[in-house]
C-alpha cells in the first residue's frame, strides 16, 4: 500500500446491489467461483423475467459457464448457481425439492418407518438399494430444510445420499420419495418460474 492510501473499512460485499443473498452453500466459495456464480444466477433471473419461465434443467446446464473445465456443469448448477438464484424473491425454483417440516415425520421415527413401509418399492435389480436411497434422501431433505429452509435440487440429493443406483433406479426412487409425508417434489411443468411482485404478495397473504 502506498503512503496516504487508506485501508477499506470492510471487504466489498459481492452480493450488494444484486437480487441475491448469501447462503450457507457458498460460505466458503472462492472469488473465482463467485465471479461465475453471480452472473449465471442473473442469467437465470433475466431469462425468466423476459420469458416467464425456463422449461428444463438441461436448458440451463447446457448454457452454463463454469469457473474451470474440470467442474461438472450439472453439479455446479445444483450445488452453487441454482441455490443462489433461488434466493431471488422473483424466482421460484420448481425443479427443486422442498419439505413441509410441520407434517414430515422425523427420520428414523416410528411415523417415518410406518410411512416408508407403505411404499410399494419393487424388488428388482434397479431398485435393490432403492429403500436405502429413499431413506437417506429423505433424511438429507429433512435436515437441509430444518437447517436452512431452502430448496434442494435432486442432483444434490442423489450425490449426498451416497447410495449408488442405476439411472432408471434413481428415477423410480425419487417417485417413491415424493410419496412420503411432507415431501414436496419438483413440478412437472417448468424448472424456473418468474413471479411478479403481486403474485408473491398474494402467496404471503394466503399463508398469513
Amino acid at each position: 500500500m502506498r503512503a496516504g492510501e487508506e485501508l477499506p473499512d470492510k471487504e466489498t460485499d459481492r452480493f450488494e446491489n444484486t437480487p441475491f443473498s448469501r447462503i450457507e452453500a457458498i460460505k466458503l466459495t472462492s472469488d473465482e467461483f463467485l465471479d461465475v456464480i453471480l452472473p449465471e444466477a442473473e442469467k437465470i433471473r433475466s431469462t425468466c423475467e423476459k420469458r416467464g419461465s425456463i422449461a428444463t434443467d438441461s436448458a440451463v446446464v447446457d448454457a452454463l459457464a463454469v469457473p474451470r473445465e474440470t467442474v461438472d456443469r450439472s453439479v455446479f448448477y445444483a450445488y452453487k448457481v441454482g441455490p443462489v438464484a433461488a434466493t431471488c424473491e422473483d424466482l421460484n425454483w420448481k425443479a427443486a425439492y422442498s419439505m413441509d417440516i410441520e407434517t414430515a415425520p422425523e427420520p428414523n421415527s416410528d411415523a417415518f418407518r410406518e410411512a416408508a413401509s407403505e411404499l410399494q418399492v419393487p424388488n428388482n435389480a434397479a431398485m435393490k438399494l432403492g429403500p436405502k436411497f429413499i431413506q437417506s434422501a429423505y433424511r438429507i431433505l429433512y435436515e437441509h430444510t430444518a437447517e436452512t429452509g431452502r430448496p434442494i435440487h435432486p442432483t444434490k440429493l442423489k450425490y449426498e445420499a451416497n447410495v449408488r443406483l442405476a439411472e432408471r433406479g434413481y428415477k423410480q426412487a425419487f417417485r417413491f420419495l415424493n410419496q412420503l409425508p411432507g415431501v414436496e417434489g419438483p413440478a412437472d411443468s417448468v424448472v424456473w418460474e418468474y413471479e411478479q411482485p403481486e403474485q408473491v404478495n398474494a402467496k404471503e397473504q394466503s399463508h398469513a
